[in-house]
């Protein structure tokens, strides 16, 4: 999404009604290959434009396979929620869930799962 896109997504989100809490879920293909210089601008955004101080929640749906520490790190400063993607027991996980090379990735989640739990 570019950012004019992301700018008119973030400001109707933050007019729309009375609420006092907006939330916003990032998923669909694997989020994170976005990068968290994308997602340091959509906070960077949203803290902008909430010109009502309303409370943002930010949750976002990943593979697991891209966290590392400096995504673990932005997580938590940031206040995001994440939903991890796995299927199963390790073979279930890599039959159903090779990663992009076609290699298993188990253990590729269960190390972003780590990074995310500590």
């Amino acid at each position: 999404m570019d950012t004019e896109t992301l700018t008119n997504l973030i400001e109707k989100m933050l007019s729309f009604g009375e609420r006092e809490t907006v939330g916003f879920c990032w998923h669909g293909g694997e989020p994170l290959l976005a990068g968290i210089d994308y997602y340091e601008k959509i906070v960077s955004l949203q803290n902008k434009l909430n010109t009502e101080g309303k409370k943002i929640r930010n949750s976002i749906q990943t593979n697991g396979t891209l966290i590392n520490k400096n995504w673990a790190d932005f997580f938590v400063k940031n206040n995001f929620s994440v939903g991890i993607s796995l299927d199963g027991p390790k073979n279930i996980q890599n039959a159903n869930r090779p990663s992009a090379s076609g290699n298993e990735s188990f253990n590729l989640v269960m190390m972003g799962l780590k990074l995310i739990q500590e």
